[in-house]
């Protein structure tokens, strides 16, 4: 099938479009906009300057493709010129990344610091997705990212190596639903004012599902107050919906209490099996002596990493704090 944009006046003379090498296909974790729901950005780099939207198709064996959706936003692809380490300030105004654009179809204005956390311009280094305020020239052909913040979608900071792909884009109508649950794979095509590239030319991408949304958190915190062979535990689970914009610190949790979360808590001691406490995060074990406490939490059949904590044969609280 051939798809073209609506006419404009007096478009550019177009060159023939070819296919697409600067692809990136990233699940999305949980976003207050796009919810528990299988969400992917599409994202790709422009090889001729004249694209004007992008033709999905989708495949289950990666044969037979059909048409899936149209997304209308190119982003910018580059590549690092040097290290970006991960223990940065969690706003960045000093280091910053340098990156090299494959083609420099598309500039980025510096913001103001307010519009920073819109979240309507990111980029994704390597698999982390990140803000930045400000978009420099460095040199003859790179750019330097500055005021980046890191941290979104709940993710820690990542390290990232010169040579790691970076997508830089406009959130807006780059996101489209796909509900498959097992492997599939997509072809993208680009379209032009008037004519479109070729579905055969166009490399195929293998999606594997992670779920990335629908996956709960690991509980941020376990305390179990131990008394004689009595042992009260409190698991502090993570609800997705209280992360704002996905901006908030790594080390916060639901503040409720009794603590509201969605799914089940699930406990296992040493290597015994794991039992469903359900929808509470309050539960009592009767066991003497020294033991290894191991919680979960499961949402929609999807369980999250486990934690684990040691609890000792004295008297007393015992504390296990973890990051996301």
């Amino acid at each position: 099938d051939i798809f073209v944009s609506p006419s404009v006046p007096n478009p550019p003379p177009e060159e023939n479009l070819k296919p697409l090498t600067q692809v990136k296909v990233f699940e999305l974790p949980y976003t207050p906009s796009t919810g528990y729901d299988s969400y992917y950005w599409i994202l790709t780099s422009k090889e001729v300057g004249y694209e004007t939207s992008i033709a999905v198709y989708i495949s289950t064996n990666g044969t037979d493709y059909s048409f899936l959706d149209f997304v209308s936003h190119y982003s910018i692809a580059g590549t690092l010129k040097e290290d970006y380490p991960s223990d940065t300030y969690e706003i960045d105004d000093d280091r910053g990344i340098l990156f090299e654009p494959y083609k420099d179809f598309m500039q980025f204005e510096d913001i103001s610091r307010a519009d920073l956390f819109l979240g309507q311009r990111l980029a994704l280094v390597g698999d982390e997705i990140v803000a930045f305020q400000n978009y420099d020239p460095e040199g003859e052909v790179d750019y330097r990212l500055t005021g980046v913040v890191r941290g979104l979608g709940y993710q820690k900071p990542q390290s990232h190596t010169a040579g790691d792909k970076v997508f830089i884009f406009y959130t807006r109508d780059l996101a489209i639903p796909i509900t498959r649950t097992s492997t599939f794979y997509l072809k993208l095509v680009p379209v032009g004012i008037s004519n479109s590239g070729s579905l055969a030319d166009a490399t195929a991408i293998r999606v594997d599902p992670q779920f990335k949304a629908k996956t709960p958190y690991k509980p941020a915190r376990v305390k179990a107050d131990r008394s004689g062979d009595n042992v009260d535990v409190l698991v502090y689970p993570v609800l997705k919906e209280y992360l704002g914009e996905g901006m908030q610190s790594a080390d916060s949790y639901t503040d409720e209490y009794p603590f509201h979360f969605k799914g089940d808590i699930l406990y296992k001691i040493d290597n015994g099996n794991w039992i469903v406490n359900g929808n509470s995060a309050n539960f009592t074990i009767n066991q003497a002596g020294q033991f290894t406490l191991y919680v979960k939490q499961r949402t929609f059949g999807y369980e999250s990493p486990e934690v684990s904590l040691v609890i000792g044969s004295d008297d007393g609280e015992y504390i296990g704090n973890y990051d996301n």
